[in-house]
């Protein structure tokens, strides 16, 4: 009977332990961590290490706090971006697929409306634009 008994006992602060181990989550350096309470928004972290509620919070997106730089080829010309993701609530609940929706809308753009566009697209996003270059690509002889 005492056996039973321990057994249970080891059993369930295992269960206890690992319940509350569930609710630890590190953010890597250089990275945002989206949390949302019962699927609501809960918050923006940074790089550390949070304990946040077991079974209520939950992490559903890791983006990149880091300078980044992204081409896109169009037939005639090449666009050329450098962003930093500035609001990640706002990248994660736009749709997080920037790279993606800029590569499908942009061959629709006329070449001079295409600095406007990425402003408008970016701001959309939740990323600072820090540098556009658009440059034709022709073939020389």
């Amino acid at each position: 009977m005492e056996l039973i008994f321990i057994v249970i006992l080891i059993a369930f602060f295992i269960g206890v332990f690992l319940i509350l181990f569930s609710g630890v989550f590190y953010v890597k350096k250089n990275f945002y961590a989206v949390f949302e309470r019962l699927y609501a928004f809960h918050k923006v972290k940074g790089h550390g290490l949070y304990f946040m509620t077991p079974f209520f919070v939950r992490r559903v997106g890791l983006y990149p706090a880091d300078i980044q730089r992204t081409r896109f080829t169009i037939k005639p010309f090449d666009v050329f971006l450098t962003y930093q993701i500035s609001d990640a609530q706002k990248y994660h609940y736009q749709g997080h697929n920037f790279k993606e929706y800029v590569m499908e809308n942009l061959k629709n753009v006329e070449k001079d409306a295409i600095p406007e566009w990425i402003k408008q697209t970016t701001e959309n996003y939740g990323i600072t634009l820090l540098d556009l270059k658009i440059k034709d690509n022709f073939i020389q002889p």
